[in-house]
């Protein structure tokens, strides 16, 4: 008698919480973004001259689970630049950096479909020039503004600011505090 009285509330419980409706967007989601990114100057050790990068496309996938007000998303974010100046010349050079992070974000919740976000992000990051490949941990934050079509879609444009602590490449070369800004537009799709 007990063991079907605790399953009966159990089960009161649970289905209370998944009709509340302040627990109706929960769930899993699947996000993607696209728009420009600008990597910051970087600091050769030993050398006066900065390395400046191109502004490039900014692109980024990822999934997410919402709890409500917060959010966790795992992604994968690509920088790209065409052209490097250094030493008062400029270069063709591909660069590509590429990230894996681990993201919590808040979302300022009001009684309109507008919803301002914020977040911080851990993880590591590749940064390949010309094929010369170091990686690093980096963590970032973001910002945003988030704006709900319909129960399952949500657009958004948002800000990050994405930075990798020390890269060693194979040539002796060390670069600290690389730094690449996003700028995106996206959607979010709950299922």
């Amino acid at each position: 008698k007990g063991m079907y009285l605790k399953s009966f509330l159990t089960s009161g419980i649970l289905l209370t919480l998944f009709s509340s409706p302040s627990l109706a967007d929960n769930g899993a989601y699947f996000t993607g973004s696209i728009g420009a990114s600008k990597v910051g100057d970087i600091d050769v050790e030993g050398i006066t001259s900065d390395v400046e990068f191109d502004s490039g496309m900014n692109y980024e996938i990822g999934l997410g689970y919402d709890f409500g007000q917060t959010r966790i998303e795992a992604s994968w974010e690509r920088s790209q630049s065409d052209g490097v100046s250094w030493l008062g010349g400029k270069l063709d050079a591909d660069s590509k950096i590429d990230s894996f992070l681990g993201s919590i974000i808040y979302d300022f919740e009001n009684d309109s479909k507008w919803t301002p976000f914020a977040g911080a992000s851990l993880g590591s990051t590749s940064i390949d020039v010309e094929g010369d490949n170091a990686a690093s941990f980096s963590y970032g934050i973001q910002g945003g503004l988030s704006y709900q079509t319909s129960e399952k879609l949500e657009i958004f444009a948002k800000v990050n600011r994405l930075v990798v602590r020390e890269l060693n490449y194979d040539d002796g070369t060390e670069i600290t505090n690389a730094n690449t800004t996003g700028v995106r537009i996206g959607a979010r799709f709950s299922f």
